[in-house]
């Protein structure tokens, strides 16, 4: 992760100045030494907002062309950072890992989903998956012989977008597990057949980036018999 003073000396060197430079001191005072991922929000504002502007307003002043060209370059300097930044914010502070299992026993089929935050920061997942025993919602994806998707069967809950309450927080270090029967909610065939279980994961590191896509590793799919009558 990058610290505050590092994230300062990108600023000047992509031509930051007072603007930028004032936003990184907010950002600071708000979320500690570091510059994690909101550090790009700053300098992807600066990129295609501040910048912009100033190259317009010096392109259309009397100054030189060299200056003008200047610019443009600091202003490809504050994109290239914008960049390079999510990569050495999040490397570091995302070592959360999550997987899914399943189960097919006494008639019953069971996912296990688990998260192990192995990372120096709070991680975040839904609550529906780790907290509820069962399904309101078509949370996987179930595929069996020829890749025929198996129907989702069971209640759905319509929902709004995501909010902060829809997550619970696992501390750095920690790890939760949640098993759901999803055997009424999905339409298995009789007789024995052979599944496979795909789950996209939901795993954010920041509440303000609610309807991006989970920031750890995607899983492997789960395969599993199962006999139904």
């Amino acid at each position: 992760m990058l610290s505050f003073r590092q994230c300062a000396m990108l600023a000047r060197c992509c031509g930051g100045g007072r603007y930028l430079l004032l936003s990184l001191k907010i950002s600071r005072r708000r979320g500690g030494g570091s510059c994690p991922v909101r550090i790009v929000s700053v300098l992807r504002l600066y990129a295609h907002i501040i910048l912009p502007s100033v190259v317009s307003s010096d392109y259309n002043s009397n100054h030189s062309r060299e200056v003008h060209a200047m610019n443009r370059q600091l202003a490809i300097g504050a994109a290239l950072v914008m960049l390079a930044l999510p990569a050495a914010g999040t490397g570091e502070s995302m070592k959360a890992s999550e997987t899914v299992k399943v189960e097919s026993r006494d008639g019953k089929v069971r996912v296990t989903l688990s998260v192990d935050n192995a990372g120096a920061a709070p991680v975040h997942v839904p609550v529906a998956l780790y907290k509820d025993k069962e399904l309101f919602g078509r949370a996987f994806t179930i595929t069996m012989d020829k890749g025929l998707e198996v129907d989702y069967v069971g209640p759905m809950v319509k929902r709004g977008p995501w909010t902060a309450a829809d997550f619970i927080k696992v501390a750095p270090g920690k790890k939760l597990s949640n098993t759901i029967d999803i055997t009424r909610s999905y339409d298995f065939k009789p007789g024995t057949h052979t599944y496979m279980l795909r789950y996209a994961g939901k795993v954010l590191t920041d509440l303000r980036d609610l309807d991006m896509a989970s920031t750890a590793a995607p899983l492997a799919p789960a395969t599993f018999t199962h006999q139904s009558r």
